[in-house]
């Protein structure tokens, strides 16, 4: 049980931390479910916060793992108001 509450508070922190930028580009969207998502619609954007806000943008043509990714990560940012 200890085991599952400390990896779900990890899951939130690292969410958070994406979309707020605390992560660096390569941890953050750059070679998660969204890698060939950013290279496809988003090579010019400068890091996690612009990767997020461009996919978010082009949220109708992404891949199914990156488009829930994107959710995910949207409702960690709102929560974390």
């Amino acid at each position: 049980m200890k085991i599952n509450r400390l990896v779900a508070q990890l899951i939130i922190v690292v969410a958070m931390s994406i979309c707020l930028g605390l992560l660096s580009q390569s941890l953050a969207f750059a070679v998660g479910p969204c890698q060939g998502d950013i290279e496809k619609y988003c090579s010019v954007a400068k890091g996690p916060r612009q990767e997020l806000q461009c996919l978010k943008q082009n949220k109708e043509w992404l891949s199914p793992q990156c488009k829930l990714h994107v959710v995910k990560a949207l409702k960690a940012a709102k929560d974390a108001r």
